[in-house]
């Protein structure tokens, strides 16, 4: 009821067995639950495996990423940076992108190699489970690069020499410095 006990149509279970949701929105109040989707046929390929058919999370948010240093070397140093992080959750995937700039790196340090951390989410943990992102507008990596990953159980991203299976890349002195990257990584 609305107003002074005037009626006013919220939902509606239609003839074809649909449901209409005429204002408001659809509340899951128990975790662990969703939109269930069982009634879908699952993948035939070859080798896939059918885990879950139950959608139970979706966010929206911000998030604070922050550079750090990878290896027993010297660390560089870094002065004030700010940071557009973003990300979506659909499911167990999560899509993040950021957007760091105003750096200042006073030092490169020697024997580590940049990263950045504080993603939205860990990183699902199984061996082996390293999700590729994209960098793009850097001139904050020392080479430039264009690539990177993520590792398992962790909220890391690692920038990546070009055409290497993993060698890590330093940054670049001076001010200001930038990077903007995006990656998609599963959490479950």
């Amino acid at each position: 009821m609305s107003g002074a006990g005037a009626l006013a149509e919220r939902l509606r279970i239609t003839h074809d067995g649909n449901v209409k949701i005429n204002d408001g929105d659809l509340v899951i109040g128990t975790a662990g639950h969703g939109i269930d989707f069982s009634a879908q046929t699952p993948s035939s390929a070859t080798g896939a495996t059918t885990t879950s058919e139950v959608l139970d999370h979706y966010e929206e948010g911000t998030w604070t990423p922050g550079l750090f240093w990878i290896g027993g070397g010297t660390a560089g140093t870094f002065a004030a940076s700010t940071a557009a992080a973003k990300y979506i959750r659909i499911g167990g995937v999560v899509h993040a992108w950021c957007y760091i700039y105003d750096i200042n790196c006073t030092a490169t340090g020697s024997g580590t190699i940049l990263g950045i951390q504080g993603l939205p989410f860990n990183v699902f943990n199984n061996a082996g489970n390293y999700s590729a992102g994209v960098i793009a507008h850097d001139n904050l990596t020392n080479p430039t690069t264009t690539s990177g990953y993520t590792s398992s159980n962790t909220d890391d991203f690692v920038p990546v020499q070009e055409g290497s299976s993993g060698v890590g890349v330093g940054a670049n002195t001076g001010s200001p410095k930038y990077m903007m990257f995006n990656v998609t990584y599963a959490v479950v």
